[in-house]
């Protein structure tokens, strides 16, 4: 686990948090409610331990490892990142998934479920329109049109 990078929650992970279904130990679900999709993971890490978890790195592996958390791509507001994202309706989902947690509100969640089940490439890029327009909603045009760009850069 790279400590300067950012993580978000699966839904696995949302999940825990709002309905403790998996019954993680409570440092665990602790370091698991911290995870924002902002603080990097030794941010994370570091206030694990300031709260007297001494084996929060190794939580934090074990959370990834156990798919509560996985590493975010940048959000809609960010710069774009030097080279290029692989091609794929993977990768499109991927981004798209990180975005929609990512972004102001409550309509995130509802938006990562319908990706994550979206069966064939008509239905997720129907999903990924959907999800432009409520970051534009969230943020504004340009945020919409950079959420609209990464797709374009990972779609076949």
């Amino acid at each position: 686990m790279d400590p300067n990078s950012t993580y978000v929650k699966t839904a696995k992970g949302q999940q825990e948090v709002q309905s403790r279904a998996f019954g993680l130990p409570l440092r665990s679900r602790t370091l698991l409610i911290m995870v924002d999709g902002r603080a990097t993971a030794g941010m994370v890490i570091d206030k694990g331990k300031a709260a007297g978890n001494a084996t929060a790195y190794a939580a934090m592996q074990e959370l990834e490892a156990q798919g509560f958390i996985v590493i975010a791509e940048a959000p809609a507001g960010a710069p774009a990142e030097s080279g290029t994202p692989e091609r794929s309706l993977a990768s499109a989902r991927r981004y798209a998934i990180a975005q929609m947690r990512a972004l102001p509100g409550p309509h995130g969640p509802a938006f990562v479920e319908r990706l994550e089940s979206a069966a064939d490439r008509g239905t997720l890029v129907t999903m990924l329109e959907r999800c432009r327009n409520a970051v534009q909603v969230a943020t504004n045009e340009e945020g919409a049109k950079r959420f609209w760009a990464g797709i374009e850069a990972r779609l076949p």
